[in-house]
């Protein structure tokens, strides 16, 4: 933590800094901290797919799936061959239908099963 927090006093317009360092604070399950630290790698660099997804995994963690889905989707939009962010997003729509009832339920149960299919399709090409 210290590191990070060295280099980003050396160099504060650094976005990986604050990704690497919103990882730690998962880890440390400090969520508002990796929220804050993601919301300012995002601001640095807009297109920095991997800060959006790691701010849907603490979305995730925190059962914000809505807006889990909403990083990840962004993050897909960026990167739209990478399979591991179908995978994550499937997950959330899979958790968040666990919450709701009738066609809300199918429908992001239906999303969790394309986005998986997804996944795997993209697996296939690499």
């Amino acid at each position: 933590m210290a590191d990070y927090a060295k280099a980003i006093a050396l160099n504060p317009q650094d976005p990986g800094a604050y990704n690497n360092r919103g990882n730690i604070y998962v880890a440390l399950q400090q969520y508002q901290e990796a929220l804050d630290d993601y919301a300012k790698a995002i601001a640095l660099n807009p297109q920095f797919a991997l800060a959006y997804g790691n701010r849907g995994v603490c979305y995730r963690e925190l059962q914000r799936y809505e807006e889990a889905v909403g990083d990840f989707t962004t993050a897909i939009n960026i990167n739209p061959e990478r399979a591991r962010l179908y995978q994550l997003r499937g997950d959330a729509y899979e958790l968040w239908g666990d919450q709701a009832e009738g066609d809300e339920q199918d429908e992001l149960f239906d999303r969790a099963i394309a986005d998986f299919e997804e996944a795997d399709r993209l697996e296939g090409l690499q």
